[in-house]
């Protein structure tokens, strides 16, 4: 048997492999998520810097900032809670054990370039929250057009 069929071989084993793996994962029960469930952009996901002030100002929405523990003491949205991008899974879902699945939630970062916020997000509508948005644009632009930090 020459050595190129027998690469063929092996690679045609390990794509059906990974195939199967999938195919499992997908309709067990216990599947682990490969991707979570994408941001619904329709219904405002993503919010502007002018969005985000509108319901910080109302009072109703729970801020999140993914942000390393240091720069959330450096300063933060108002009454913004810190779940920094290097916690655990198990530590977030214990903080989110009794917030109500509707609670509206915003998350975000430093800037657009940071994905922690994106990630986290995901992660809540993973959970089954329904009303997860993201501050794209993040801390720096929210202090860049001067509006109030803790």
């Amino acid at each position: 048997m020459n050595f190129k069929h027998l690469i063929l071989k092996a690679t045609i084993i390990i794509i059906v492999s990974v195939l199967c793996g999938l195919i499992y994962n997908s309709v067990s029960e216990s599947g682990i998520a490969l991707i979570y469930e994408s941001l619904n952009l329709e219904s405002g996901s993503y919010l502007t810097t002018e969005q985000t002030k509108m319901l910080l100002n109302e009072g109703r929405t729970l801020f999140i900032d993914t942000r390393y523990e240091d720069e959330y003491k450096e300063g933060h949205l108002k009454n913004a809670k810190n779940i920094p991008a290097n916690m655990n899974r198990e530590d977030i879902m214990t903080f989110f054990e009794t917030i109500p699945k509707d609670q509206q939630i915003v998350v975000y970062c430093s800037s657009a370039a940071c994905n922690s916020s994106r990630r986290l997000a995901g992660f809540l509508i993973y959970l089954g929250y329904k009303n997860v948005y993201v501050y794209l644009e993040g801390y720096q632009e929210w202090e860049r057009q001067h509006y109030p930090v803790e």
